[in-house]
């Protein structure tokens, strides 16, 4: 079993495609996620068939902001999905290990009121326990002083919904491969 996840930060723009596929040809994701499409649905269905993808589920932008795609192969059947702006629920069945897991994507809202409103609604919606869960996402949170650069210090209470909510769920952060600064503030010596 293998999931990809990636913040593409726009899947229209001229080198998504190419990048798109040395992911795939490098990793053989069963399931690919892709966050903040900027796009449609009638763009995720040509991105769906160009990567050779079985099928998808499209959370559409809002005004152009945020958007998932959720792509996944003949080796998984998805047996439940549900979404709301800028996130999903889906649990898949993999055949080949006849097992069950919940996967979540989720792109967090960027004010800190409003995330930590998400992170309790989370909180208070959890799954049953005996379901492997995994929840991939830009959460638009920090949860250490070593995941910033530069700004205002960390403070530990600015996560204490997200911290919270993991506890609870009994989920481990796994970290992460790729650029660790996503958002640079146009400040080019963070790239």
């Amino acid at each position: 079993m293998k999931v990809c996840m990636w913040n593409v930060r726009g899947a229209c723009r001229d080198l998504f495609m190419s990048h798109a596929k040395d992911v795939i040809s490098s990793h053989h994701p069963d399931i690919f996620i892709l966050l903040e499409t900027k796009s449609d649905g009638t763009r995720g269905r040509e991105v769906m068939r160009s990567l050779n993808y079985d099928d998808c589920r499209i959370v559409r932008p809002v005004e152009k902001r945020g958007g998932i795609w959720l792509f996944w192969k003949k080796s998984v059947d998805l047996i439940y999905f549900d979404s709301e702006n800028n996130h999903f629920q889906s649990l898949f069945h993999f055949k080949n290990l006849g097992k069950e897991a919940l996967v979540s994507g989720v792109h967090a809202p960027s004010s800190s009121g409003a995330r930590h409103k998400y992170w309790r609604g989370m909180q208070e919606d959890l799954p049953p326990s005996n379901i492997p869960w995994l929840v991939l996402g830009d959460l638009n949170e920090v949860t250490a002083q070593s995941e910033k650069k530069g700004g205002r210090a960390f403070r530990p209470t600015q996560c204490t919904y997200l911290v919270n909510f993991m506890d609870d769920a009994g989920l481990v952060d796994i970290g992460y491969n790729g650029c660790p600064y996503t958002w640079t503030n146009a400040r080019q010596e963070l790239l």
